[in-house]
């Protein structure tokens, strides 16, 4: 007989041991920012924690990073797998008009050395808009007919980005046919219940770049923004399993730092 112990109340989400993600299957990192450098670094997964690199502003319950330029992120040792899903709790009150004032939330996008140096990555960011609007878009890199590029054409708009919003992207790789656009990709904003999906040829993951927090490998795109979560999944996650996350996200950190997503 196992004897189950429950704590009203209680936050277990500060250690790998206690804490018990909504949904497991998959989890490539789990990180809650804010508070302290060391919380903000901890991999609630028990896989490998992250290095807040260029000194970003820590807050209760985020993280205010100032961009690529700044040199400020936080660095995981994540990499890109063909089938994957970010997630990020996130918000940005920068000016969306040039590459200096769009911020990348998670990403990996950079010049890939495995594939001639083009610039590719998975990638949840801001490409434009005005403010407090943002076009958001979910990145990655694909093979069309031979041809690797970057392939960015999941996308939604969101009415306010200065506000914390719940952003999650799937890509998915169900086909090798490079002559024709069999993998699906989904964009989510949770916060304001919008869907984005599009069709992409195969994926190509980055061969070298781990993911980051806060900034991307390139300077084009180099807006500030905070961040209060972030998930890493290695496969695609269900529409459900989204929403399962998002109201467990939510509920903490309403709870625990007023923060309303």
């Amino acid at each position: 007989m196992t004897t189950r112990i429950t704590i009203a109340g209680a936050d277990f989400s500060a250690n790998a041991v206690g804490f018990i993600p909504p949904v497991a299957d998959g989890l490539a990192g789990w990180f809650y920012l804010g508070d302290t450098i060391a919380e903000t670094q901890r991999d609630r997964a028990g896989i490998a924690d992250g290095v807040l690199v260029g000194s970003p502003t820590i807050n209760a319950g985020y993280v205010s990073f100032n961009g690529y330029s700044s040199g400020q992120r936080m660095q995981t040792s994540i990499v890109e797998t063909a089938n994957i899903t970010l997630l990020t709790v996130a918000r940005s009150s920068d000016a969306f008009s040039s590459g200096a004032t769009k911020p990348m939330f998670v990403t990996n996008y950079g010049a890939d050395p495995g594939h001639s140096s083009l610039l590719i990555g998975a990638s949840i960011y801001v490409d434009g808009g005005t403010p407090p609007a943002a076009l958001v878009r979910l990145g990655g890199g694909q093979d069309n007919n031979g041809t690797v590029q970057g392939q960015v054409n999941t996308s939604l708009t969101t009415a306010d980005a200065t506000i914390w919003n719940f952003y999650a992207g799937s890509l998915a790789a169900t086909s090798s046919d490079t002559a024709a656009t069999g993998n699906a990709r989904k964009l989510y904003n949770s916060t304001t219940a919008q869907t984005g999906t599009s069709s992409n040829y195969p994926r190509v993951p980055h061969t070298v770049n781990t993911f980051r927090v806060g900034a991307a490998y390139n300077a084009n795109f180099s807006g500030f923004c905070d961040i209060a979560f972030a998930a890493i999944y290695n496969r695609v996650l269900s529409d459900a399993e989204v929403q399962t996350i998002y109201q467990a996200v939510k509920t903490r950190l309403a709870a625990k730092h007023s923060i309303t997503i």
